[in-house]
């Protein structure tokens, strides 16, 4: 079985911490960004099997995403 990524994407530290905990005891990997444009330049390098996204963020158009934003699945 293949190890398990997860991209956490949340601006608040103590969120990612606390999903560290839920998530590493579950034996994922688990990466950070802090902002929806770091998650999208992880996500263009990194292959990513699962995101956990705070849609609230600041400076999140979570009403609409931009069209283009995301890669395409291979």
């Amino acid at each position: 079985m293949s190890e398990v990524t997860i991209l956490m994407v949340d601006d608040e530290i103590a969120i990612n911490k606390l999903m560290e905990i839920y998530v590493k005891n579950e034996g994922f990997t688990l990466l950070y960004a802090h902002s929806g444009q770091e998650a999208l330049e992880i996500i263009r390098v990194q292959k990513v099997d699962q995101i956990i996204l705070d849609v609230l963020m600041p400076r999140t158009r979570a009403d609409r995403p931009r069209h283009g934003a995301y890669p395409q699945a291979a």
